[in-house]
């Protein structure tokens, strides 16, 4: 009796030290974050009226070697290799050796960060970069750092498109429509949503992330056009597009080790995006029958 008891506590403790030793991986120990935070404040130019006139490190206070992988427009197509969504899904959340906003990046180039890269998603939305409402001076707000504040509310051409990229299986998730909630003395009112909209959420939750960045309408004179994408998805009812993505692979750093979390699986993304195509309604796309967006009526 005493040797089982014995024997349960050592498998118990064996258990135990396995566990510990695959949280000490999944979370590297890290030293204390720079006190500037390890953003550098970059001054922008006094002339803005396109993203031509935007410095490659964008401006504000900024991660400068973050936006200038945002903003590459280099990549040989020709060179991209294919990677399944699980493949892409499953690079690692947090990577050994970069812990804090603004870290070099040779441990995330290490792991992929820059190579060019073709998968196969379904495409749930398309969303240009925007901002709403003031900050704390009554201003509006300004747009990301990378793209010198431009907004997709106001300047469309010079802004991010936001792709939403989702597996087979994640269509599988559904949810049911919620009614609205008063606001009360401690938290806001809840407008009601739909079963479209809740299932969008879900499904969000289990995604991957692909942008087109503004640049590249310049470089490669790309007419990349978020709204008919959209249009095509059609999220407002439930849609979804099948497309083959083409972009270089980036891992969002300040999303990934700052405060402010989004709503996907993991912070790595296909940004930016050098090739869109889809594959129309009846075809199986297995060969040739992908069809580019800027070829698209």
């Amino acid at each position: 009796m005493k040797r089982t008891l014995l024997f349960f506590l050592l498998a118990i403790l064996l258990i135990t030290s396995l566990s510990a030793v695959g949280d000490a991986q999944q979370k590297p120990k890290c030293p204390p974050p720079p006190a500037h935070g390890g953003k550098k404040t970059i001054k922008c130019p006094k002339t803005l009226n396109s993203i031509e006139d935007c410095l490659d490190t964008g401006c504000g206070s900024v991660d400068p070697l973050l936006n200038i992988r945002k903003n590459m427009t280099e990549g040989n197509l020709n060179n991209a290799r294919d990677i399944t969504f699980a493949e892409f899904a499953a690079l690692p959340k947090l990577v050994d050796g970069y812990c804090h906003i603004g870290d070099p990046r040779k441990p995330l180039k290490d792991k992929g960060e820059g190579d060019m890269v073709r998968v196969v998603a379904w495409a749930l939305d398309a969303r240009p970069q925007k901002t709403r409402g003031n900050d704390e001076n009554g201003k509006p707000k300004r747009g990301e750092t990378c793209n010198c504040g431009f907004t997709g509310r106001d300047d469309p051409e010079n802004t991010d498109v936001h792709i939403v990229l989702v597996d087979d299986e994640t269509l599988k998730l559904k949810a049911k429509a919620t009614a609205a909630k008063p606001a009360t003395a401690t938290k806001k009112a809840v407008p009601a949503r739909s079963a479209t909209q809740n299932t969008l959420k879900k499904r969000e939750a289990q995604s991957q992330t692909a942008e087109f960045a503004p640049r590249l309408r310049v470089a490669l004179h790309d007419r990349f056009d978020g709204a008919k994408l959209k249009s095509l998805i059609n999220p407002a009812k439930g849609g979804r597009l099948q497309v083959r993505v083409t972009g270089l692979l980036m891992y969002d750093s300040e999303h990934a080790v700052g405060p402010n979390q989004l709503l996907r699986r993991s912070d790595w993304e296909v940004h930016p995006v050098f090739r869109l195509e889809f594959c129309p309604k009846g075809k199986i796309c297995a060969g040739g029958d992908w069809i580019n967006l800027n070829s698209a009526p």
